[in-house]
């Protein structure tokens, strides 16, 4: 970490210059972090909602690493990301959609705005999630299909409702 110089002085190396400067912050406690979580559920369920210039959703997002251990004092909250594209382009009179990278960006940003400690990785799918996880928010989607309009004679939109969760359950 030192350097001799000459007659008996040392210089500071590089190393202890990053040593010296470096940021040191008490770790995540195991309530901060489980608030932390509440905080990730709601930006995502607004993400998906609200931002209309952004083609993508969050599908899932699970947490992993150190919170699935038993320690109070966690380093890092680790989440994984499931995103899909989920809306459409082309609409007349739209906003102008971000591209993949910039999307996908804009998230992770937002969730990094939460708070220094969470760490974000974009996955494929569930499988690709580090284990042991646990899923913290998963895309609720409408039981009743939006291509129904509410004009519909009321059993036609019964069997499209039960058509729909027939779906949903074929999927689980």
């Amino acid at each position: 970490m030192l350097h001799p110089h000459g007659a008996g002085g040392y210089l500071p190396t590089r190393l202890f210059r990053q040593y010296a400067l470096a940021c040191v912050v008490a770790p995540l406690s195991r309530a901060r972090a489980k608030a932390l979580i509440d905080q990730v559920r709601g930006l995502a369920a607004r993400i998906n909602a609200e931002w209309v210039s952004n083609p993508y959703q969050i599908k899932m997002a699970a947490v992993s690493g150190s919170y699935m251990s038993q320690r109070e004092q966690l380093s890092e909250l680790l989440l994984s990301l499931v995103v899909g594209r989920c809306r459409e382009t082309g609409t007349p009179g739209a906003p102008l959609l971000a591209s993949k990278d910039e999307a996908l960006r804009q998230i992770v940003d937002a969730l990094h705005g939460l708070s220094s400690f969470i760490v974000v990785r974009i996955v494929a799918d569930g499988q690709a999630v580090q284990r042991p996880f646990s899923v913290v928010f998963r895309r609720s989607q409408d039981v009743v299909e939006s291509s129904v309009p509410s004009a519909v004679p009321p059993l036609q939109r019964f069997r499209a409702w039960s058509a729909s969760i027939g779906r949903r359950l074929s999927l689980r």
